[in-house]
């Protein structure tokens, strides 16, 4: 572990969540995602395995993504994530200052 709440990732049996305020399934039941607001985070768990990733964010770090910008989710950081959708193959990302749509 990295020393706080929501920064581990991989099996479920290691990996810790910060603050999970919104879930949304994939449109094919495979993937759960989790925004973590307090964690700055969009996570995917697997439901097959039970392992987990960070699909965008970096844990504990507050940032944010610039409109309009072509951005990796692997680099991008976010502030506050407050709930996820699922609209068909991508996500919606909501905060309290700001809406991504975003491909996983």
């Amino acid at each position: 572990m990295d020393g706080f709440e929501g920064a581990a990732a991989g099996p479920a049996e290691f990996a810790t969540l910060a603050s999970p305020t919104g879930l949304a399934l994939s449109s094919d039941g495979a993937r759960l995602f989790v925004a973590e607001e307090t964690g700055h985070v969009l996570r995917e768990l697997l439901l097959a395995d039970g392992s987990s990733r960070f699909v965008a964010g970096q844990p504990g770090m507050a940032g944010g993504m610039a409109t309009g910008v072509p951005f990796s989710l692997a680099e991008a950081t976010l502030l506050e994530p407050q709930d996820v959708g699922v609209l068909g193959d991508r996500l919606v990302v909501l905060s309290d200052s700001a809406v991504w749509l975003v491909a996983p």
